[in-house]
């Protein structure tokens, strides 16, 4: 959704809408789109210069420039690239609903998995911003579909320069917006979900972390390392099976 509004604002994208052959295999799952590249991963001496092509991305010379990073390629991304970030993140029961349906696609097992995906992405994301302090919005992706052009231009004012707004919120296509609650995830910790929860409101509110709750964060965190060490080793499992 950013990489379209950010393209419609004026800026420059890097990505295709659909690399490949996406549109063939995937377009059905988002006719508008994708807009991912080899960078998706992360910005760093892996993927910059390209290792088919040998152009190199100056970070002086691409400022402007817009990508599309996900959260764990955010956290190997070099700093010299981390001009203006935007992190939207979706609740995690949403987030569980979907990642479930494709896990039901490729035969896995779905049950905690997507949860503490959806966790140890978005803890680690928020752990390397205020580690390595570079300028970050975070904001909930159901609040940019309840004011889009409220949304579109506060964040294009903090990106600054020239842009077209109007253009740019008129991309955010609420149409599919579904405001029926997910259904429960099975086996959560009732402490562990309203901490889940609890972040996602700060965040879908526009509110600032405490430093008290940044340590139920982290404690949190701590509490579930096993569980996510115990998922880590069952993919990395499946991922080496013959």
């Amino acid at each position: 959704m950013w990489m379209q509004v950010l393209g419609a604002a004026g800026l420059p994208v890097v990505g295709d809408a659909f690399p490949a052959d996406w549109e063939a295999r995937f377009g059905a799952m988002n006719p508008k789109g994708f807009f991912e590249s080899s960078l998706r991963g992360g910005i760093n001496f892996r993927t910059n210069p390209d290792p088919r092509t040998g152009v190199y991305l100056h970070p002086g010379e691409t400022r402007r420039h817009c990508v599309k990073v996900f959260l764990p390629g955010l956290v190997r991304t070099d700093h010299a690239f981390l001009d203006r970030v935007i992190v939207t993140v979706r609740d995690w029961r949403s987030y569980v609903a979907s990642a479930s349906r494709l896990y039901a696609l490729e035969g896995r097992e779905g049950g905690l998995a997507p949860a503490l995906e959806w966790w140890v992405e978005n803890y680690l994301g928020l752990r390397d911003v205020l580690t390595r302090r570079y300028p970050c919005h975070f904001l909930s992706y159901a609040s940019v579909l309840r004011n889009p052009r409220g949304v579109v231009r506060e964040v294009l004012g903090w990106v600054g320069g020239e842009a077209d707004a109007e253009a740019a919120a008129a991309r955010v296509d609420v149409s599919g917006r579904d405001d029926a609650p997910p259904p429960p995830v099975e086996g959560m910790d009732p402490i562990v979900a309203e901490t889940f929860d609890l972040y996602y409101q700060h965040l879908d509110e526009g509110r600032g972390l405490s430093p008290g709750f940044l340590t139920r964060l982290q404690n949190t965190h701590e509490k579930l390392l096993p569980l996510v060490a115990e998922y880590q080793r069952a993919s990395a499992a499946a991922r080496n099976a013959p």
